[in-house]
């Protein structure tokens, strides 16, 4: 979905994204959704429930926690995406569909840094997804290139209407005075030596476990 790639070791990890740098910490909600499932109900299972949602504190003892939160966004808002309230290393996972509900999320939490998974620019010269250019990576899908790290071009057919959602979204939060990244969590999984979801979901939920993650469903 988004593009993004990693580079570091150890407690220092950080990942880093369309030329920006985060630390682990901080990048680590998008992960946490592909191994929470929810994004991946079935049909029969995609209500979503609306009633009051019960926040995680943000203090623990006297101690303040960055607060993270990530978006597995769907290119479709009549879907559900996966949604990770980060504290800490605390994780809380849920069910949203609009552009809405993200913003009423967004100003309930106050996140420090809210990472999407899905890309949030175009390549050089392009003015919109929809035009047709001999142009279709930017500088951080070619980064991943080089690292032999796979991805979906943002031009390739259903990648299209992802990247104009979350470019309208990414303006929307932006608008509301939030930091906003674009994350890939499968190249940080590759990056970090944790299994994709689709290939061993159980060994990605305990590799988050083992990082220190609580709260992995």
């Amino acid at each position: 979905m988004g593009k993004g790639s990693g580079i570091g070791s150890g407690a220092g990890m950080w990942l880093t994204v369309g030329g920006i740098s985060h630390r682990l910490l901080e990048s680590s909600a998008a992960i946490i959704l592909a191994a929470s499932g929810e994004q991946r109900m079935p049909e029969s299972r995609l209500a979503v429930d609306r009633s009051p949602i019960a926040i995680l504190p943000s203090h623990r003892q006297g101690v303040t926690t960055v607060t993270v939160l990530g978006i597995d966004l769907s290119a479709d808002e009549r879907r559900p995406s996966g949604v990770c309230i980060l504290k800490g290393k605390r994780a809380q996972t849920l069910l949203l569909v609009t552009d809405e509900e993200f913003l009423a999320l967004a100003r309930k939490v106050r996140p420090k840094l809210i990472a999407i998974d899905a890309p949030l620019s175009l390549p050089p010269d392009r003015e919109s997804i929809h035009q047709r250019t001999d142009e279709h990576f930017r500088p951080c899908d070619l980064e991943l290139l080089k690292r032999g790290i796979r991805f979906f071009p943002i031009t390739l057919g259903g990648m299209r209407r992802l990247t104009e959602r979350g470019m309208v979204l990414k303006a929307l939060l932006k608008g509301e005075g939030f930091s906003v990244v674009e994350v890939f969590p499968g190249g940080a999984q590759d990056v970090l030596g944790l299994p994709r979801k689709h290939h061993d979901l159980n060994g990605l939920r305990e590799g988050l476990r083992r990082l220190g993650l609580d709260g992995i469903r």
